[in-house]
């Protein structure tokens, strides 16, 4: 529908509640292979990159229920206009945001760019 591709997505919010979420979410987006997901994001930790949830996640934020998917996108948008302060993402084009429903019976994806 956005017409992009996993590639092109520079940094994403997606819904950690749990820490398998985050697994989850990025495999079923596409962002890595399902089998490569725990490396995947242990290699964004030791490099310090912060591509994925670089606010650390709704965990790190406190998982603001009722408000999780607006706080998501705040932070993307944010990171798009590059005003993040410590947590900037340098050039940056394409932003994701994923979020679940409470019993994660539903989702939505926004993609947002500069």
């Amino acid at each position: 529908m956005a017409k992009i591709e996993p590639n092109d997505v520079n940094v994403a919010e997606v819904h950690d509640a749990f820490s398998v979420c985050e697994l989850m979410a990025i495999s079923e987006l596409g962002i890595t292979a399902n089998d490569k997901s725990g490396e995947f994001v242990r290699d964004l930790f030791n490099t310090e990159n912060r591509m994925i949830n670089p606010r650390g996640g709704l965990i790190g934020a406190g998982h603001p229920l009722g408000a999780t998917g607006i706080s998501q996108t705040i932070e993307i948008a944010t990171q798009l206009q590059g005003k993040s302060g410590k947590r900037q993402i340098s050039n940056l084009k394409t932003g994701l945001v994923h979020n679940m429903s409470a019993a994660g019976t539903s989702s939505s994806v926004m993609v947002l760019e500069n």
